[in-house]
């Protein structure tokens, strides 16, 4: 049954008013989801600029700590004292950030743990800088625990800027997917209400010529057909001002591509007026470089009625340029012909900066790795060796084409033992931390064995899922060698060590048996002359004057001390056999002793002995010290020039080793006693003895 005319202009228009109401709707919906989006993304940034900070801030803070250790200077301090003022605050803004996801939330505790424990190691070494010295710093620096910690805290930033850039990506996707949506959502919008003005039109005509007489009706739905539109222009410049409040400016174009109308987003973003950006003059705010290109590409899709897409910078009102992304597409009418273009600027300056750092970042790290003192190989899990740097090329002789895979290294630097180490090299790719692999024997290009150190750490994942280990080396071959020559000689040494202990033993024996021989000869004539001399005194000392009682007993005390030598010399040669018993000993008393002893020098009468007192107690044997000391007084008398009196000064001072100090005016080594207990000959072999075992003080004699 066909319907009437009133009807299907009812039905016709409300069906549009519909449409037009679900337009607004959805496109009310898509705007408000776009300034989500690009609030979300605005707030990505914004972390991504906080993660950057932090890191320079931790990287000021090294380099204060790094300018005072070399100087000591105060002033070079203010970057580390600047950052560490400045690093909580940072932290508390990514902790703010960051307060919806948590698992940044929980990557952000693990990093302030790291920043404290790198600050405490800086502070550590500052304080032993200004405490103590710079070797004292150094030491705590060369145990690299500093290094560890920066390059925990490098990889915890990454792994938080990793996470941020995939939000980031992600959020974009959506913000585009929206305004692909709304510019859809009206496009079809706007071909539905051109197609149902298009029937309705259709209705009105075939109605004109079948029916003259509903003029009225006629009338009637003319004047919905402009509520209509008005509608339609309402929706519009609602649409427009949503689109102005956001960062992004929406356009429409002519047939031509050329702007006809006010666009308030334009004039805005850019500070042009409606007469500067009309018809093609909005060209000329695009950056020089980049405008030729821009409006080629522009042409091409006005003539190939295709989408244009376009990314270059753009002149914002404040002087500055920014970089967009241009996407615009044709409204086609029902012959398929351009009616219009509809067009959005994308503000994505923050994501070019962002990767732009990331650019620079990716070329630091490789120059670090190229240029690196030590070798370094990048490899993955399937084999594929990404990089080796100079210093792996200089000590092997490889190049990376001839090692391009981990089977290509194997075979050429270990040949048949390759199978040893593939194992070893495939569960790289299972560590979660650095390892140190141990020692390994290579062979260069050149056939030369090297034995290296390894050391390998995971890297994380590549875009394409395979995971990425670094591994680098460090040559111990002359490190190798010099253990195997320590070795040898330390044999050598053990070996002459032994030789001569026998000799000293044999040495030893003779000495014995010398020393028994001579006390066996002396013993009898001494004892002869003791009783004599003492039978002389008790007969006729009445006789005697007092200067010949006195040379009597000079013969007596001689006598004795001549005995008590020979028990000591007895005794000294009993010294291999048995330990030399030390014991605290009064230098003054062994002084006064050794002074008595040389009473009967003929020049003792013309020496002038000066003893400077306190003397110190010493650990000693006593009975060889007094010797020891007789001896040298006895030399200092006895050899000095012709005319020339003996001036001898006793004392004794601690000192950190063995030192001998010649005086003036003695005659040196030219002079010397003949025989086994008296001069220097004894006296070096006592020293010899006395310093055979440690003694709590160490004094010297002079």
């Amino acid at each position: 049954m066909k319907r009437p005319l009133l009807q299907q202009l009812t039905i016709g228009l409300g069906v549009g008013l519909i449409l037009l109401v679900a337009n607004a709707v959805i496109s009310y919906h898509n705007t408000r989801k776009i300034i989500e989006n690009e609030q979300w993304v605005s707030h990505t940034y914004q972390v991504l600029t906080e993660l950057e900070k932090t890191l320079s801030t931790i990287k000021d803070a090294e380099t204060g700590q790094r300018g005072y250790l070399l100087t000591g200077k105060e002033k070079y301090l203010e970057p580390y004292q600047t950052a560490i003022a400045h690093i909580n605050e940072q932290l508390g803004r990514l902790r703010r950030l960051t307060a919806d996801n948590p698992q940044q939330q929980a990557r952000i505790q693990e990093l302030e743990k790291l920043i404290a424990v790198r600050l405490a190691i800086s502070q550590r070494t500052i304080d032993l800088r200004r405490q103590q010295s710079l070797a004292a710093a150094l030491r705590v620096v060369e145990t690299d625990k500093g290094k560890q910690t920066m390059d925990e805290i490098r990889q915890k930033i990454a792994q938080m800027q990793a996470k941020e850039n995939q939000l980031l990506s992600q959020r974009i996707k959506e913000s585009q997917a929206s305004i692909r949506r709304t510019v859809f959502t009206f496009t079809i919008a706007t071909c539905v209400s051109l197609l149902l003005l298009a029937a309705i039109y259709y209705l009105i005509r075939r109605d004109i010529f079948q029916r003259q007489q509903e003029a009225d009706k006629q009338n009637q739905l003319l004047m919905q057909l402009q509520q209509e539109q008005q509608q339609i222009r309402q929706s519009e410049a609602r649409y427009r001002s949503l689109v102005t409040a956001t960062a992004q400016a929406v356009w429409t174009t002519n047939a031509q591509g050329e702007i006809v109308e006010d666009i308030p987003s334009w004039r805005s973003l850019t500070g042009q007026n409606e007469a500067e950006f009309k018809n093609s003059g909005f060209l000329g705010v695009i950056h020089p470089e980049e405008r030729e290109q821009a409006l080629q590409s522009w042409r091409n899709a006005i003539a190939t009625k295709s989408v244009y897409e376009n990314e270059h910078r753009v002149q914002v009102a404040d002087g500055s340029y920014r970089y967009f992304n241009v996407r615009a597409v044709p409204v086609l009418d029902d012959n398929g012909e351009i009616r219009e273009w509809v067009g959005i600027h994308t503000d994505i300056t923050q994501q070019k900066q962002a990767e732009l750092v990331i650019q620079q970042s990716e070329e630091r790290f490789r120059r670090a790795v190229l240029d690196a003192p030590l070798p370094i190989m990048l490899h993955t899990e399937d084999g594929e060796v990404l990089q080796i740097n100079h210093t792996w090329e200089e000590l092997t002789g490889y190049t990376h084409s001839d090692i391009s895979t981990i089977e290509d290294w194997t075979e050429k630097a270990y040949g048949n033992r390759k199978v040893l180490v593939r194992d070893d090299i495939e569960r790289l790719h299972k560590l979660d931390k650095r390892i140190s692999e141990g020692e390994y024997t290579i062979t260069t290009a050149t056939g030369k064995t090297r034995i290296w150190e390894f050391y390998s750490a995971p890297l994380g994942k590549l875009s394409d899922g395979r995971s990425l280990v670094i591994s680098t080396a460090i040559d111990i071959t002359e490190r190798k060698q010099a253990e195997a020559e320590i070795l040898q000689l330390n044999a050598t040494l053990e070996q002459r060590v032994a030789e001569r202990t026998a000799q000293l033993q044999e040495a030893n024996e003779e000495l014995e048996g010398f020393a028994y021989s001579v006390a066996h000869d002396l013993r009898a004539p001494l004892r002869g002359m003791q009783g004599l001399s003492e039978a002389l005194l008790e007969d006729y000392g009445n006789q005697l004057d007092e200067l010949g009682r006195e040379y009597a007993q000079h013969i007596i005390n001689s006598s004795e001390q001549l005995e008590e030598l020979i028990e000591d010399l007895l005794a000294y040669s009993r010294l291999s056999r048995a330990e030399l018993k030390l014991q605290p000993v009064d230098l003054n008393a062994v002084v006064e002793e050794a002074i008595s002893q040389v009473a009967t020098e003929p020049k003792y009468p013309h020496a002038n002995i000066t003893v400077r007192s306190p003397l110190p107690l010493v650990q000693a044997h006593r009975t060889t010290l007094i010797q020891v000391i007789t001896n040298l007084l006895s030399n200092a008398i006895k050899f000095v020039a012709v005319g020339v009196e003996p001036q001898i000064q006793i004392w004794a001072e601690a000192v950190e080793e063995d030192r001998l100090t010649r005086g003036q005016g003695g005659l040196g080594g030219q002079g010397r006693q003949g025989g086994q207990g008296r001069g220097g000959s004894v006296g070096s072999g006592h020293w010899k003895q006395l310093h055979s075992q440690p003694s709590t003080t160490n004094h010297q004699l002079l």
